[in-house]
C-alpha cells in the first residue's frame, strides 16, 4: 500500500498530549547503548548516557515520536513545513548454543514528508544479524551483517571503512546517532585477545552487481553494504608499562576490490588529567573523489586523510572536543568553486552527481573541514543533557549548527532538537534542503 502523501495530524496531537501528560511524570528513559565498537579502548567517551541496568530478557526496544517544523532553503522554495516521524528500533541478543549467540537490531522510521533526498516515507534498516562464538577464551568469530566501527575521532573517521553506504535514514545530525543507527555489512570476523596485542581480521563479499543504494522502504540494501569486496587486517597492540593507560594505538590495511591498498593508523592519548588527544589517517592510491563520482578514467594518486583534535573534560562533566579534518582526495577550494559555478550556469550533473556520491561514501566534500563538539551531561539539573555541535567548511565559509536538549528517565527521553544552516545555495552545508530545523521528540523504552 502506498503511504499517505499528507502528514498525519494525529501524530502531532497524539505527540503534544503525550508530552504534555509527560511533563506531570518528570523523569525520562536513559538511552541505550548501541552495538560495541570494535575500538572500545580507543574510542573517546560516547556522548550517550550510560544505559540503566539490562533487563532480564534477550530482546529489548523503543518507540519514538517527534514533531516540528523546517524552513525550505530559498532554492528548494523558501517557505515552512511541518515534520513528523514514527520510529520503531529492536535489539536482540540471545544465546543459540554453549559459546554461541545471536545478535540482531532493526529500526523502522516513518517521515511525513519524506526525508530529504528520499522517495519513500518508510525505510526499514537492518542494523547487524549475526552468529557470534566464542572459539574459545582468546578467540571470537562472527558472521552474518555487523556494524564494524572504527576510528577515534568523532565526527570525520576516515579508518571507518564501512561508513560508506551504511546510512539509509537519519533522525538526527548527531554523529553518535548516525553511528548507532547505520547498517552493518554482511561479513566473517574474527577476534583475537593476546598479551601482545589485539588483532581483528576480516571479510566481506560483494553480494550486489548495483552499487547503487536502494529507497526501496524494505530493502536490505546489499548493493550499499556489500558493493564490492573487502578484507581489513588490524592490530591494537599492548604496549606495556606506564604507556598503556595513556596511549592506545592501532593500524590497519584495508584491501578492496577495485582499488590500491589502504593503510590506516589510530591514536589516542592521554595528556592530562582533562585531556585527551586523537588523530586517525588512513592513505593509499586511488582516483580523486571527483573522478570517482563521475566515474571517469584517471591516473591514481597517494591520497592521505586526516582527523585530529583533543578532547577536554571538567570538573562538571562538560566535555568539548575540537577537531580538524584534511583529506587529500577531495576537490581544492578552486575546483570546488569552477564546480559550484559549473551548475550555477546551468550544467549541474556533475555536481549533483558528487554531492550524491559525497553522501553516500560520508566523505569531506572539499579538502577541509573544522568542528566542535560539546556535551554536558546532568548539565543544570540531574537527567538533564545538553549537546552541541558546529561544523565548518573553511573553503566555502558554510556552517552547521546543531544544539539539543535532552531529559531521560527510567522509561521514557523527552527531547528538543534544533538544527541551523549557512552558507551561499551551492555550498557544502548551506546546500542542504531544509535549512533550519526544529524537532520536538518522545521516546518510550520497553
Amino acid at each position: 500500500m502506498r503511504p499517505p502523501r499528507n502528514p498525519l495530524p494525529p501524530l502531532r496531537a497524539l505527540l503534544l498530549a503525550a508530552l504534555a501528560a509527560l511533563a506531570g511524570w518528570g523523569s525520562a528513559a536513559t538511552a541505550q547503548a548501541g552495538a560495541p565498537s570494535d575500538l572500545d579502548a580507543l574510542q573517546l567517551a560516547d556522548r550517550t548516557p550510560a544505559p540503566a541496568a539490562a533487563p532480564a530478557r534477550d530482546w529489548q526496544g523503543h518507540v519514538e515520536a517527534a514533531a516540528g517544523q523546517a524552513r525550505r532553503a530559498t532554492w528548494a522554495g523558501g517557505g515552512t513545513l511541518g515534520t513528523q516521524r514514527l520510529s520503531l528500533a529492536l535489539q536482540l541478543d540471545t544465546a543459540l548454543a554453549p559459546g554461541w549467540r545471536f545478535v540482531a537490531a532493526n529500526r523502522l522510521d516513518l517521515d511525513w514528508p519524506a526525508q530529504p533526498g528520499k522517495e519513500q516515507h518508510a525505510l526499514h534498516t537492518l542494523q547487524e544479524a549475526y552468529a557470534s562464538g566464542q572459539i574459545d577464551a582468546a578467540q571470537t568469530v562472527d558472521l552474518g551483517r555487523v556494524r564494524a566501527h572504527f576510528g577515534v575521532a568523532t565526527g570525520y573517521n576516515p579508518t571507518d571503512v564501512f561508513r560508506g553506504g551504511s546510512l539509509r535514514s537519519q533522525a538526527s545530525a548527531d554523529p553518535n546517532s548516525l553511528k548507532r543507527n547505520r547498517q552493518g555489512a554482511v561479513m566473517l570476523r574474527s577476534r583475537h585477545l593476546s598479551e601482545a596485542g589485539a588483532l581483528t581480521w576480516l571479510v566481506s563479499p560483494r553480494l550486489s552487481a548495483d552499487s547503487q543504494p536502494s529507497d526501496a522502504p524494505f530493502s536490505l540494501d546489499t548493493g550499499a553494504s556489500n558493493a564490492r569486496h573487502r578484507a581489513l587486517l588490524a592490530w591494537s597492540p599492548n604496549l606495556g608499562g606506564a604507556w598503556t593507560e595513556r596511549l592506545n594505538v592501532q593500524t590497519l590495511l584495508l584491501a578492496q576490490e577495485g582499488q590500491a591498498p589502504q593503510a590506516g593508523l589510530n591514536l589516542s592519548a592521554l595528556l592530562g588529567e582533562a585531556t585527551t588527544a586523537f588523530a586517525e589517517w588512513t592513505g593509499g592510491h586511488s582516483r580523486s573523489q571527483l573522478a570517482q563520482a563521475l566515474g571517469t578514467p584517471q591516473e591514481t594518486h597517494f591520497h592521505p586523510r586526516l582527523s585530529s583534535g583533543f578532547t577536554w573534560t571538567s570538573s562538571r562533566r562538560l566535555s568539548v572536543t575540537l577537531e580538524i579534518a584534511h583529506n587529500r582526495a577531495a576537490p581544492t577550494a578552486t575546483a570546488w568553486q569552477a564546480l559550484q559555478t559549473g551548475a550555477g550556469l546551468g550544467s549541474p550533473l556533475a555536481y549533483t552527481l558528487y554531492r550524491q556520491w559525497v553522501s553516500n561514501a560520508q566523505e569531506l566534500t572539499t579538502r577541509r573541514l573544522w568542528a566542535v563538539y560539546a556535551s554536558w551531561p546532568d548539565a543544570w539539573a540531574q537527567h538533564l543533557d545538553l549537546s552541541a555541535m558546529l561544523r565548518v567548511n573553511p573553503d566555502d565559509h558554510s556552517r552547521l549548527h546543531w544544539l539539543e536538549l535532552r531529559q531521560h528517565g527510567e522509561r521514557f527521553d523527552v527531547a528538543l532538537q534544533w538544527q541551523h544552516t549557512s552558507g551561499t545555495p551551492l555550498s557544502d552545508l548551506g546546500a542542504a534542503a531544509r535549512s533550519g530545523v526544529w524537532q520536538l521528540s518522545l521516546r518510550r523504552w520497553f
